[in-house]
Order: C-alpha cells, then sequence, then structure tokens
C-alpha cells in the first residue's frame, strides 16, 4: 500500500475519533435531537469511507489511413518488407508507397509509418501512458537495421525526432505520454536501414515490439501488447547507384531520364582554338588534331554486399558520333597524359577503375578528339551526339 493512502487512512481515523467524541459531548447537551445528531455523525463517517471507483487503463493497435496495414489482436501483425540503405526502389526517397515513407539520414535511410494507439479507462486520477520497447530482435545485425519510435506529438517527419527502441523492458521508451484523456493519438514506427557493407544479412527477419500501458498517475503496469514485424517480414535488400557530378571543368546535368546525364562540349575544331569554359586542351596525347579535356566525378554507392572488395567501374561508347572518324572520345585519370581512347565494345569496355570503395568521388578526366582532317565530304556546323554507358559491379 503507497505511503499516501496510509497517511489518507490515518487523518480518516483522527477525524472520526474527533467526530466521535463531539458527538457525545453533543449528546449530553441536546437531548431533544439525539437521534438526528446521531444520523448525520454516522452519514459522514460512511461518506469519508467509500471509495472512488475507477477503470484500468487500456490501449489497443489501430491502422493509421496513412500507414501500414496493422492486423489482428494482440500479438499485431504489420511489416516493413524490403527495405535497402539507399532508399531506392519502392517506396523510395520522397515517393511514399504502401504506407511507408523513406526519408536519407546519416548513415543509412530511415522507414516509417504512422500508427494509431487507442487509449480507454484514463481520468484524472489514473493518466494513461504507453511505453514500447523492442522484445524480439532482427537476427540481422544492428549495425545494419534499428527499430525506432516517434511518440505521439513529435515532429515524426524528421529523422532526428526518432529514438532507438531499447531491447530491455528496463529501458522501454514513450510512445504515448501521460494523459488523461481517452482518445486515437497518432504515434510512429521507424525502421533505420544502414547504408553498410560487410555484414550477413537474413533473409525474412522479423522482430516483436512490446508495448506496456500504465496507470501513470500510480506507476502501475496495465497491459501488455505485442506488435509482430512479420507481415511482411523485412529483408535488406542489396542497393547500389552511381551518380556523375561537375568538378571544376564541364557541366554534368541530370535529367531524370535517358540518357541520365547531359554533358557540352560546345564548338570545337581540330586546332583546339578558342576552347569552351572548363575545357582545357591537352597536347602530345593524340596525334593529327586537338584534345579538348575536362575533369568531372563518378560518385558510387552501395549497401547491403557482404564482400565488396571486387568492385569495378567501367564505360564504353554505347551511341557513337555520326563521324566517328573524326570525333572520339578518351579517359585519363590524370589531367595532363594517360589519356587512351574509350571502347565501342559493351563486351570489353575501357575499365576505370577496379578499386571502388562505396560513398566516395572519383575524379576522371574525360577527353573529346577531334581531328584536322581536310577532306571533300568534311561536315563542319552540325551538331553531333554520343552516349557513355557507365556500369559498376560489386563482386
Amino acid at each position: 500500500m503507497p505511503l499516501t493512502s496510509q497517511i489518507n487512512q490515518s487523518t480518516l481515523r483522527s477525524r472520526k475519533q474527533s467526530k466521535a467524541q463531539r458527538g457525545l459531548l453533543r449528546l449530553g447537551m441536546m437531548k431533544t435531537l439525539p437521534k438526528i445528531a446521531f444520523t448525520l455523525a454516522l452519514t459522514g463517517w460512511l461518506h469519508l469511507g467509500t471509495p472512488i471507483p475507477c477503470a484500468a487503463q487500456s490501449a489497443t493497435l489501430q491502422t493509421n489511413a496513412s500507414g501500414v496495414t496493422i492486423a489482428g489482436a494482440t500479438p499485431y501483425r504489420a511489416g516493413f518488407g524490403n527495405v535497402n540503405g539507399l532508399g531506392i526502389g519502392t517506396p523510395s526517397i520522397g515517393n511514399p508507397s504502401g504506407g511507408l515513407t523513406v526519408i536519407a539520414t546519416t548513415g543509412g535511410v530511415l522507414y516509417y509509418t504512422p500508427y494509431t494507439i487507442v487509449l480507454s479507462g484514463a481520468n484524472n486520477g489514473h493518466h494513461g501512458e504507453v511505453r514500447a520497447y523492442v522484445s524480439t530482435n532482427f537476427t540481422t545485425s544492428s549495425s545494419v537495421i534499428q527499430l525506432r519510435s516517434c511518440s505521439v506529438s513529435g515532429a515524426c517527419t524528421v529523422e532526428t525526432s526518432y529514438s532507438t527502441l531499447p531491447t530491455s523492458a528496463a529501458g522501454e521508451i514513450v510512445a504515448l505520454g501521460s494523459t488523461p484523456n481517452n482518445a486515437n493519438y497518432t504515434a510512429y514506427l521507424g525502421l533505420f536501414v544502414a547504408n553498410t557493407n560487410g555484414f550477413a544479412i537474413t533473409s525474412s527477419d522479423s522482430a516483436t515490439v512490446t508495448f506496456h500501458v500504465y496507470d501513470a498517475s500510480h506507476n502501475n503496469l496495465q497491459q501488455t501488447l505485442q506488435l509482430t514485424l512479420a507481415n511482411p517480414a523485412e529483408t535488406v535488400q542489396t542497393a547500389l547507384k552511381m551518380t556523375l557530378a561537375s568538378s571544376t571543368g564541364l557541366t554534368f546535368t541530370p535529367t531524370g531520364s535517358t540518357p541520365d546525364f547531359t554533358a557540352r562540349f560546345g564548338n570545337v575544331n581540330g586546332l583546339g582554338i578558342n576552347p569552351a569554359a572548363g575545357l582545357t586542351i591537352v597536347n602530345g596525347q593524340v596525334a593529327n588534331g586537338a584534345l579538348y579535356t575536362s575533369p568531372y566525378l563518378i560518385q558510387p554507392t552501395f549497401s547491403g554486399f557482404t564482400a565488396t572488395s571486387g568492385t569495378t567501374i567501367s564505360t564504353y561508347v554505347s551511341t557513337d558520333f555520326v563521324h566517328s572518324a573524326i570525333l572520339k572520345l578518351y579517359d585519363s585519370g590524370s589531367s595532363g597524359s594517360g589519356y587512351s581512347a574509350i571502347s565501342n565494345n559493351s563486351g570489353s569496355p575501357t575499365q576505370i577503375t577496379n578499386s571502388v570503395a562505396s560513398g566516395s568521388s572519383i575524379t576522371r578526366y574525360l577527353g573529346l578528339f577531334v581531328a584536322n582532317t581536310n577532306a571533300p565530304g568534311i561536315v563542319t556546323g552540325s551538331a553531333e551526339t554520343a552516349t557513355l554507358t557507365y556500369t559498376m559491379t560489386v563482386q
């Protein structure tokens, strides 16, 4: 019994004794009204001793209209399904789907979903509160995936509002803060997926979140709920992405379609006169013409692979210039030397590098050779295009 209850009972007993003593005095002095005095005293004593009824606090979990489906009763069932550390595929960053939204964060991405907590039995004397922890964790390392929570009234579209769910009841965190109000509350459950490599991945993994409903006014546990994340089960998939970016030379522009990026050398000639901004003429590399060059960046990212030591990047000319005898594309790892013609054969592409680290930025030099040929039929003043196809292979 709490100390406060003992004090209240002691106070009641003191009051009861005091009233009994006063009642005896009144009975002695007011002989014409003994029955009324006794009745009033007895009624007051019974009123003070009557307990105030209350209902235990309880909760249920329900599907939020904007979230994943939560099925059944405890243990409830839901799931995140296929995920990856780059947030590509469906859903993808900026493109919610199936009740999940993905946001980029340091070291990976966060998939999140809203869900509804329906609280009952709370009142001014017995506030309800819901706390949560991971009672059964994923088999896949927590360095790869972690369950996180954003409590009711949090800014849950921002990754920094999420806290990692602990794996023991002793450290459980609040999902719904103390409240006397019975209502439907929206909380958020998140799954962080790291953009890391080198860990074993368990296919069709699952975990269980346990929710404790408390009488927060007295810190008494009232109910236990469970949510099993196995419908659909979680599988961390491999993912890779490669982008091209500008350095100090030409502007590389993403298109959002095919081809993925564009870059323009502008007006060129076989003597290398008046190169466009960002271009450098490198002499002594290719005879009988001018070599226009520009640095650019290759930015590879990949995650979910157990081994990455043999990762390579290669390229080839998939669509050549119309006048391919006059215009040729070259590649080098340095600005002033080492240029070689880029292959036109998809089966034998030009290797850019065989040592690739995820998240790195590789500087390469793209060259456009223009022959100084003079002959009948040479076309001048016509825009020509070529397409390079890049391939990254994670071994």
